[in-house]
């Protein structure tokens, strides 16, 4: 599911987006399927979302799969299982990140559950990956006097004028975040700015 969403990431917010929330706008659809499958990468539920944006009665991601263009379907379920399983596999082998949250955790903050955990572990692994992804990009600039004018969690908002500086910066900055993190990272301009992420 995981490969399945990598590759038709656009596909499955939009018909996840028109499944949960038929009466909102397109581009609203889309940035809150976003932000619900961001939230099932960190741990999150099939419903953690309901709070925040209440759907149509009966419309649900548990069962719910989207039939993709390329034949396959994508099923948040399976998708959600296969991010814990993943997380939980990766805690067995960093003993010394555990044994780090334990010592951070202990008196009143020692009592965490294993989900809470989790969670947490996960939360600072993708925190070192997105902070080495920033600092390439941010690197990259400075060499190339690229004016940086904001920096984000995962990324910079970089300012560059021309649409094919604006594409070579682009390229730059994911070869180099791609290098420094260890993970594909892509960089998209965005209206003669590039945020990154």
């Amino acid at each position: 599911m995981t490969d399945i969403y990598v590759r038709y990431k656009e596909e499955v917010l939009a018909a996840g987006g028109a499944h949960l929330w038929p009466d909102v706008g397109v581009e609203k659809r889309k940035d809150r399927m976003k932000a619900v499958m961001n939230a099932m990468d960190n741990g999150g539920g099939l419903a953690s979302w309901r709070k925040q944006w209440p759907s149509t009665p009966g419309h649900t991601l548990a069962g719910w799969k989207a039939e993709l263009s390329g034949g396959e379907s994508f099923e948040p379920s399976r998708y959600r299982r296969e991010q814990e399983d993943t997380t939980a596999g990766a805690m067995k082998d960093s003993p010394r990140a555990l044994q780090y949250l334990q010592r951070m955790w202990q008196g009143k903050m020692g009592k965490r559950d294993a989900r809470s955990r989790q969670v947490a572990w996960k939360s600072y692994v993708l925190q070192e990956a997105e902070a080495a992804s920033r600092e390439a990009k941010l690197r990259w600039c400075q060499e190339r006097g690229v004016r940086v004018v904001s920096l984000q969690h995962d990324g910079v908002v970089a300012m560059v004028s021309g649409q094919e500086a604006l594409a070579e910066a682009a390229e730059g900055m994911a070869r180099a975040a791609t290098a420094r993190s260890g993970f594909e990272v892509t960089v998209v301009p965005k209206q003669g700015r590039i945020w990154t992420s």
